[in-house]
């Protein structure tokens, strides 16, 4: 049987396909899951994960955590005692994600073999191990512009929702990491350039980019109100975002909580014995001694320490921090 535009439909063993493949491939050929030994900015976004509101409070609203979905992912994910569990079922679950709406809209569009194809080279590519096994931004501004595209591209019903939820992808993945904005005009600039050759009519076009910003906007609120609910009233996340993207990820060391009088926050607070800026970054082994548990195993806790110990950022280094 076959669904409306001629694609098969989804069985028990496409289900099984996408569930499974997976981890036998990671069995099979030891795929490495841990690949930020050695790089200091990852961790940022891990002990982001473990103790998002300690940081914030300690060292001020710092131009990284304008990230509301690799902030709120980490948390869900990785916090607690089982840090290491909730990491490895985090890149599971953006497998399932991106690789199964690339699924489905390859199922839908050339059949099952070519579904099955696009599923195995995307999760068995080097590159995309390599992007989504660590916690710098990229591990789900990518997977997030993958699945955008995917769900815009899967004809067939509920058109609508589709792009919707692309929508929603390309906010997440631009929010993450502002360069993909390059990706994804791309894609946004072809899928108009079909139209126009194509000779679509309005109601096509107001149906697709409408329901594409819809869903932007919308996740773009989902984190706002996820800030609020995390920080209460006082975070400016709006106000942080947007200077994001206008002044540069640099620019943004300055704190950008303002309190509820109105007032901004100092600059500087009382650490130990020195004036610290707010908006210094943690370093490596400053995390790794909030929560060193996460670390997979006692080497990688003291390679984290090291790193920490030899890499102090400050406000003058920031912008080499992506």
């Amino acid at each position: 049987m076959s669904t409306e535009t001629g694609g098969p439909r989804w069985t028990w063993r496409d289900f099984a396909f996408l569930l499974i493949t997976p981890v036998l491939a990671w069995w099979a050929l030891r795929i490495t899951l841990f690949m930020q030994h050695a790089y200091a900015d990852p961790w940022f976004y891990t002990g982001a994960g473990q103790e998002f509101p300690t940081l914030v409070k300690q060292y001020g609203w710092a131009y990284y955590y304008v990230r509301f979905p690799i902030m709120f992912v980490n948390t869900l994910f990785c916090q607690g005692e089982e840090g290491v569990f909730g990491y490895v079922l985090l890149r599971y679950v953006i497998i399932l994600i991106s690789g199964g709406t690339l699924y489905g809209m390859a199922l839908q569009q050339f059949g099952r073999l070519p579904a099955r194809a696009a599923f195995l080279f995307l999760f068995l590519n080097p590159q995309y191990i390599a992007v989504t096994n660590w916690d710098l931004t990229p591990f789900l501004s990518v997977p997030a512009a993958l699945t955008g595209a995917a769900l815009w591209l899967w004809d067939g019903r509920r058109r609508g929702l589709k792009t919707f939820l692309a929508g929603a992808m390309f906010c997440v993945s631009i929010n993450c990491h502002i360069f993909t904005i390059t990706a994804v005009g791309c894609f946004i600039g072809g899928m108009s350039l079909a139209h126009l050759l194509w000779r679509s009519p309005w109601q096509r076009w107001l149906l697709e980019y409408g329901c594409a910003a819809a869903g932007f906007v919308a996740m773009w609120t989902a984190g706002w109100l996820y800030y609020r609910s995390v920080f209460g009233p006082a975070v400016e996340y709006l106000l942080a975002h947007l200077r994001h993207v206008g002044r540069g990820e640099a620019a943004l060391a300055a704190p950008f909580r303002i309190d509820e009088d109105g007032d901004q926050l100092p600059k500087h607070r009382r650490h130990g014995e020195g004036r610290v800026p707010a908006h210094r970054l943690p370093c490596a082994n400053e995390i790794a001694d909030i929560r060193p548990s996460f670390a997979h195993d006692e080497a990688e806790a003291a390679i984290g320490q090291r790193i920490g110990k030899s890499r102090r950022l400050s406000r003058h280094d920031t912008s080499s921090v992506t």
